[in-house]
């Protein structure tokens, strides 16, 4: 389960559940953009979910629009391995699987930190970065993002969907 948030200027963030993992499907064709070297990823919060799993919260910067949204270690993993098969270069280590202790708080906290690390090594390469695969992830999050600020703005002001 993913929650989006979109902060275009000075507005509130909003939340969503949404599945980012699209990027693994097909998707339209369409001209891929480098991205700047403005703009940034970081690995922001996170929060445990009923006793059972960690979300982690991501912020993105592309474009001067800043959005997060929140994702599990799992779904962060099969970008992992989605990247690791289709890029042919060496990718940066994944936080290792942990199946007892992974709500430990000093876990967390570390995981969080190799997470942010891994994330913001990903974005650095600019042959990962402008990878289809890649690109399709930052798309589609921010993509659900401006989708659910929509319907958030729409149920805020009693509006028809």
């Amino acid at each position: 389960m993913i929650s989006a948030h979109l902060h275009v200027g000075q507005s509130q963030p909003h939340t969503s559940e949404a599945p980012v993992l699209q990027f693994l499907g097909k998707s339209k064709k369409r001209k891929r953009r480098s991205l700047d070297t403005n703009d940034w990823i970081s690995l922001h919060d996170h929060k445990i979910k009923g006793n059972s799993h960690t979300q982690y919260l991501i912020r993105l910067k592309v474009d001067n629009v800043v959005w997060s949204f929140w994702t599990r270690y799992s779904m962060l993993s099969e970008l992992h391995q989605t990247l690791d098969e289709v890029i042919k270069s060496q990718l940066p280590t994944f936080p290792e699987k942990r199946l007892f202790g992974n709500l430990n708080p000093n876990f967390i906290q570390t995981r969080k930190s190799q997470l942010d690390i891994y994330l913001q090594a990903l974005f650095k390469d600019p042959y990962v970065r402008d990878s289809k695969v890649f690109q399709d992830f930052i798309t589609n999050s921010k993509q659900k993002a401006f989708k659910k600020a929509e319907l958030d703005s729409l149920h805020r002001f009693k509006l028809d969907v």
